[in-house]
């Protein structure tokens, strides 16, 4: 971008849906959060023209077809400083309001909720961009490990592709993600729970905490193939991995016994005060991995969980036009 030389993406909701809205150069955008020393690449490799080859009986050499178009899906990842990107794979916000205002997130069950314009503009001033629009998340990987920060990967689909003979060069800069205070990016250390409706426990000794949700979609190419519908269906299991040094046996018992239950993921920004808590409902636990030195007596515990559903809830600190940046559900 003009102003942005970082050779980053940025968005904006579409309202309506499905219509494209960085349309021209001051047009508003917003980073999807901040970028440590883990992200330092962008993939392009959105669409893609499939060839097929040919052969007739007396020519070793093919002969070259130009197939369908593909529109491939493409991946962002970022140091999240809002919820906003739980948002866009679950499908349903709730803003609860009162003193601490904490809300909630689900999974939309029908329906549909709002898609993203996503833009790529190459820095340096040049005019190169791409540009999906109605992207659509269909999977998102998260990682709060310790001595990092809180991390995520997510995957779009998308509708349609614009470049730069599509629409012009931005000059206005994209705000912060979700019109937040930025005040950091979420701590990498996981505060994990289990049975967090019930009694919780804390378990203290996890040091990392994987997850990775997703979601069915359905593409389908329009007649010229210069735009495709997609369809968001049915959520998959959610995996959650959990790692740490343990010497106790509690787990290894819930693992024998097949007990299911809710575990909780918690990151926290440095303040403390603005959080994203995730509940994974109903866990079932699939293994226990150790490995460890001999005769040293502590090993690394990896617990492997699939649960039904995520759901979380989580504070935000600029409450200012919150329908505004919070789009789920369309009415």
């Amino acid at each position: 971008m003009a102003v942005n030389t970082t050779s980053r993406r940025v968005w904006n909701y579409e309202n309506p849906a499905r219509t494209s809205v960085i349309i021209d150069a001051t047009s508003t955008t917003y980073d999807f959060g901040e970028y440590g020393a883990e992200v330092q690449k962008w993939t392009m490799g959105a669409m893609e023209n499939k060839v097929l080859p040919y052969y007739i009986y007396n020519k070793r050499t093919p002969i070259l077809e130009d197939g369908k178009r593909m529109f491939s899906t493409f991946k962002e990842m970022f140091n999240p400083t809002t919820a906003q990107w739980l948002v866009w794979i679950l499908g349903k916000v709730t803003e609860d309001g009162g003193g601490a205002n904490v809300h909630t997130i689900e999974p939309l069950d029908s329906g549909y909720q709002y898609p993203l314009t996503i833009r790529h503009e190459e820095g340096g001033g040049t005019e190169t961009f791409e540009q999906m629009v109605s992207s659509w998340c269909v999977s998102a990987y998260g990682r709060a490990a310790h001595g990092n920060p809180f991390l995520v990967d997510l995957e779009f689909a998308y509708e349609q592709y614009e470049d730069h003979d599509d629409e012009p060069q931005l000059t206005t800069a994209p705000l912060n993600a979700g019109h937040a205070d930025v005040s950091g990016c979420y701590r990498g250390m996981p505060t994990v729970t289990y049975d967090p409706d019930g009694t919780p426990d804390v378990i203290d000794w996890v040091v990392k905490a994987e997850f990775e949700i997703k979601v069915e979609h359905s593409p389908t190419l329009n007649g010229d193939e210069t735009q495709q519908t997609v369809y968001k269906e049915e959520f998959e299991p959610v995996n959650l991995t959990l790692q740490g040094v343990s010497s106790e046996n509690t787990f290894w018992d819930k693992f024998m016994d097949r007990t299911q239950q809710d575990w909780e993921v918690a990151v926290y920004k440095p303040n403390t005060s603005y959080y994203i808590k995730m509940k994974f409902v109903n866990c079932i636990p699939v293994k226990i991995t150790k490995e460890g030195e001999i005769l040293k007596g502590f090993f690394l515990s990896t617990i492997y969980l699939k649960a039904e559903e995520v759901t979380a809830t989580f504070t935000h600190e600029n409450e200012t036009n919150f329908d505004t940046h919070y789009l789920g559900e369309v009415p």
